[in-house]
């Protein structure tokens, strides 16, 4: 998974990819420019998979958190623009 990320992250410039457990990742950006990018950017998506990015918590514990929000964006092919 680490590798996936990595190439992932090849358009923005990363200093760091640390693998701190349970399928979470601490990214280094060489600037808050690359890291507002990212985090602003569009959906991230490894294999299908969907990436949730949030912002650094010193508390954080990769064993101990849990998502309590998503923010989803979701396109209804079918309907027409004006109906969103």
């Amino acid at each position: 998974m680490k590798q996936d990320v990595r190439e992932s992250t090849k358009t923005t410039v990363c200093k760091y990819i640390v693998d701190i457990g349970d399928d979470y990742f601490l990214v280094t950006f060489t600037s808050k420019q690359d890291q507002y990018q990212t985090m602003l950017g569009g959906l991230w998506l490894i294999y299908d998979n969907y990436l949730t990015l949030r912002e650094w918590n010193p508390n954080f514990n990769p064993l101990d958190d849990h998502l309590e929000k998503v923010v989803v964006r979701v396109h209804f092919f079918q309907l027409a623009n004006r109906v969103f």
